[in-house]
């Protein structure tokens, strides 16, 4: 039997709560929501004028055991049931408001308004004849990893499209650069380009 978070948030716990999540409950406050929403406040502008900073405020899993174990704790208990039950959590707080979904500039996903930029050059004819497709032609129209012929692309394997979209910021340059500077490019089915990218939908 899972019990949840008595705090409401929808997290599976083994007792009673999630740790630290009793305080969103059971607080100096009570309910006070304009103290919460004053403490808030004053948290955000010390973050954002750098008096307070998060404790793993510049620390990676290669630099610090603290970051490396709790990342495999959590890995360990993601399963796809709670893979799909959190999901669902975070569909119904977006769509109750909850969790803000941000646009633009206010997304932690913006990269610069490279989007449009990218399908343009990911569909370019140009991009696929004179970079490619040479390089499906060397590799005999297969993935080098299986040899498969199905669903090929062209991986880039040293430079990343994303850096070089980031950094050019211009189609033609972009596309002149693949071809110029012979971009290097491996050849990989869709179920190895996936385990090159797992978190893009491919």
């Amino acid at each position: 039997m899972t019990n949840k978070c008595k705090c409401g948030c929808g997290e599976i716990v083994k007792n009673e709560w999630v740790r630290g999540h009793v305080s969103r409950v059971r607080n100096n406050w009570g309910h006070n929501q304009k103290a919460i929403e004053n403490s808030a406040n004053t948290r955000r502008k010390q973050y954002k004028n750098g008096e307070r900073k998060v404790w793993n405020d510049g620390l990676t899993k290669e630099t610090d055991n603290r970051l490396a174990d709790a990342g495999l704790k959590i890995s360990k208990s993601f399963t796809d049931d709670r893979r799909k039950e959190y999901a669902e959590i975070m569909k119904k707080h977006r769509l109750d408001g909850t969790i803000p979904t941000l646009h633009g500039p206010d997304s932690s996903q913006w990269k610069g308004g490279t989007s449009p930029l990218s399908a343009k050059v990911y569909g370019s004819n140009r991009l696929y004849t004179e970079w490619k497709y040479p390089i499906l032609k060397k590799a005999g129209f297969k993935c080098e990893k299986c040899q498969s012929k199905l669903e090929l692309h062209v991986h880039h394997n040293k430079e990343k499209m994303s850096e070089i979209i980031s950094e050019l910021m211009d189609f033609d340059k972009i596309i002149d650069y693949h071809i110029y500077n012979k971009v290097s490019g491996i050849v990989l089915c869709k179920d190895h380009h996936k385990d090159e990218h797992p978190s893009l939908n491919f």
